[in-house]
């Protein structure tokens, strides 16, 4: 079961697909097509 979450930033479908397949059994897996799209959808690594 993951217990971790990993974002996965790829531009190319094809690749991000493969690198989600490959994390998913190990990882919580969030995704993007690039880094503004990355920035809106991650969460801040620590919250005050």
């Amino acid at each position: 079961m993951p217990t971790a979450t990993i974002l996965i930033v790829e531009d190319h479908d094809d690749i991000r697909t493969l690198l989600k397949d490959v994390l998913a059994p190990m990882y919580t897996i969030a995704e993007a097509a690039d880094g503004v799209k990355a920035s809106h959808n991650s969460m801040p690594l620590t919250q005050i």
